[in-house]
């Protein structure tokens, strides 16, 4: 008997809490709490900041629902009168926080100036964040073989081996690279260019090519017989600014 008034007891505690939750939920959608909300990169970029600038980006920011920034500070243009991690910049971080606080919203920065938001001049190459590349060479085999393989791109003198991996070379791989059979190449209004750069694995070389007014611009490889093609590959050069990027084949060099 003592067992099933506990059990209804514990039933009867329980539904209302149940419904209150789900009215909270219901609630919570309808008017989300600061904490729900979104949050941005907020760039300060090289320091062209004021207090009445970040007083009105956290205000706009609160009025259309975003719950706090992230503080970014990006170098890349002529500097402001709030350098990074200079008393003015340290002034600046500290209204930011102040009106944070007064309006409720959240506000967090980056350790460094930068993309990368862990560098500097303290932090040698070795142990600066790092990127993987690699170098191939194929070379006949069936027998011990000795070779000097290609140095791999080096950054800031900094380069360590990781791996050294043989394998039989897929057969679509087998076909010659696009270079060697030299095709004729031109590019949108007539431009010369130096055709050597297109395929000499060097990152730090580039080829320009010219656009119209539309931003439009074009590179035409004409070979003397149809061919197969495995693979492109396009490196953005310093000067490239958009992602846009349309491969286009013709069989009769027409259409």
């Amino acid at each position: 008997m003592r067992t099933w008034w506990l059990v209804v007891l514990v039933a009867a505690a329980v539904t209302p809490c149940l419904s209150s939750r789900g009215d909270d939920l219901q609630s919570g959608f309808k008017k989300p709490p600061i904490s729900a909300w979104p949050q941005v990169w907020w760039h300060w970029v090289a320091g062209n900041v004021s207090k009445e600038g970040i007083t009105a980006d956290l205000e706009a920011m609160k009025r259309v629902g975003i719950g706090g920034g992230t503080i970014a500070n990006i170098p890349f243009v002529s500097e402001g009168p709030a350098p990074f991690n200079t008393p003015a910049w340290r002034e600046m971080v500290k209204h930011a926080t102040r009106e944070a606080g007064r309006l409720g919203l959240e506000l967090g920065f980056f350790n460094c100036e930068g993309w990368s938001s862990s560098g500097g001049p303290w932090i040698t190459p070795d142990q600066a964040m790092q990127t993987l590349v690699w170098n191939e060479q194929q070379i006949e085999g069936g027998g011990q073989i000795t070779a000097t393989l290609p140095q791999p791109t080096t950054r800031l003198g900094f380069y360590r081996d990781i791996a050294l991996l043989a394998f039989p070379t897929p057969e679509t791989e087998l076909i010659r690279p696009v270079h060697d059979q030299r095709p004729d190449i031109s590019v949108s209004a007539g431009t010369p260019i130096d055709s050597a750069k297109l395929w000499d694995d060097n990152p730090g070389t580039f080829v320009s090519i010219p656009c119209d007014s539309a931003k439009n611009g074009s590179l035409i490889l004409f070979f003397a017989q149809p061919i197969s093609v495995c693979g492109f590959r396009l490196t953005p050069g310093p000067e490239w600014t958009r992602d846009d990027v349309e491969f286009q084949v013709s069989d009769d060099g027409q259409s």
